[in-house]
């Protein structure tokens, strides 16, 4: 009986990995020995388990078992394309190795980041379906989360941190920027989304976003800025001391 998926597959029956490849296709040079599933990294929000038959040069053997890591994006003629990312699959023989892979990848992603503010708005920060390792309160997360299970969130986060305007609960503690003006940032849940006077969105409800502050010289808040995570590389001293002082410079001059 030829293969025609997992789901049909019957119990005891033996398929060759060309049977199975044939039937799921190929992405790139890596032929799909599953359908593709959520893979809870916002940027690469799909995987599948996949064979470089032919091998990648520099990558892997011919015949090598790894994990697809894919993110859809408009390809040409309107036809759908996807920008993937190949690994090992051994290295995710535990659930909680995939966690920490996307906990490693994900933070080596905004250190090799260089954003020029101008990012378009995407998914990929929303606390409800994806994983993120910035704080303390998003590593005890476990994506995906029901519409009521945020607001609960929300309000717990609100309740044990801070809520600022009725709409940011506080996720973390105060990190310092380096800026002479806004000096320090933490993390936040967004519990309402924003669009800039264009429409164009700046972040969604639930989505994890950054709060910039200013003081008073007695410690009292100042001022408060909502900054699209996508925005800044807040790993590397350098690059967020700048646009903190960017942050401090348009104020000033608004």
């Amino acid at each position: 009986m030829a293969f025609s998926g997992w789901d049909n597959a019957a119990p005891g029956e033996e398929y060759s990995i060309d049977e199975i490849a044939a039937y799921y296709g190929t992405i790139g040079p890596y032929s799909m020995l599953e359908a593709p599933s959520l893979s809870r990294w916002g940027r690469f929000p799909f995987m599948v388990r996949a064979l470089a038959k032919n091998g990648v040069e520099g990558l892997f053997e011919p015949d090598a078992k790894v994990r697809v890591f894919m993110r859809p994006m408009p390809g040409a003629n309107g036809v759908m394309d996807y920008d993937i990312r190949a690994f090992p699959e051994d290295i995710f023989d535990k659930p909680e190795t995939l966690r920490r892979f996307i906990d490693m990848a994900e933070e080596r992603a905004i250190h090799q980041s260089d954003p020029k503010g101008d990012e378009p708005w995407s998914e990929m920060f929303s606390a409800k379906e994806y994983r993120m390792p910035y704080c303390e309160a998003l590593l005890g997360l476990e994506p995906p989360y029901s519409e009521e299970d945020m607001l609960k969130m929300y309000r717990a986060f609100a309740d044990q941190n801070a809520e600022i305007d009725r709409r940011c609960a506080i996720l973390s503690g105060l990190f310092r920027t380096g800026a002479e003006r806004f000096s320090g940032f933490c993390f936040a849940l967004a519990r309402e989304g924003l669009d800039d006077p264009d429409g164009r969105r700046l972040f969604a409800p639930w989505d994890v976003v950054l709060l910039f502050f200013e003081f008073e010289e007695n410690g009292d808040i100042r001022n408060v800025a909502t900054v699209p995570l996508r925005m800044v590389n807040f790993y590397v001293p350098e690059k967020l001391k700048a646009f903190a002082d960017k942050i401090g410079t348009e104020e000033q001059e608004a």
